[in-house]
This record gives C-alpha cells, sequence and structure tokens, in this order.
C-alpha cells in the first residue's frame, strides 16, 4: 500500500523511540546502499521530479495563496517550506 512520505515518517516515529531513530534510520539506509535487502523488501519511493511542468505549478499554487488566513502574497515562497511530493510503496 502506497503512502506518503508524512505518513511514513509518522508510522516509524511510533514503531521507535525517539533515541533510537537515528540508528535505525541509518541501518535501514546502510541495508539498501549496501544491496543488503533482497529487492521485494526494498522501499519503493517515487519522488516528483522537480524540474517538471506539475511541480512548477505547485510552486506556482503555493506562491500567492488566496486562503483568508494569509495577510500578504508576497509572490514567492521560502525553498524550505516547499515539499517536494512523496510516495513510500505501491
Amino acid at each position: 500500500t502506497a503512502q506518503t512520505l508524512e505518513a511514513a515518517a509518522a508510522q516509524f516515529q511510533r514503531a521507535f523511540v525517539r533515541a533510537e531513530h537515528f540508528r535505525v534510520a541509518a541501518a535501514v539506509c546502510i541495508l539498501i546502499e549496501d544491496g543488503l535487502l533482497p529487492a521485494k523488501q526494498r522501499p519503493v519511493i517515487k519522488v516528483m521530479r522537480t524540474d517538471s511542468h506539475s511541480f512548477a505549478a505547485l510552486v506556482a499554487a503555493r506562491k500567492n495563496r488566496p486562503e483568508a488566513w494569509f495577510v500578504n502574497t508576497p509572490d514567492y515562497i521560502d525553498t524550505c517550506a516547499m515539499n517536494v511530493p512523496t510516495i513510500i510503496g505501491g
């Protein structure tokens, strides 16, 4: 079942105590990078291409949000505030 990166992160945080997050994540990265996990067990991660028209449209939509909560529309977006859509699985 596919899930967003945010959902996968929340599931990870519930599964392991905070003190172990770094060690567990590092171990998973090593297993993946060194090819120690069988292909069927490796996570499938899909990340939206940042050079696509879809991503450009997403950034443009986030620059000047029309919701009443926003007082000013500065016609820019903070790079750190722009999440790249990511799906893990499926």
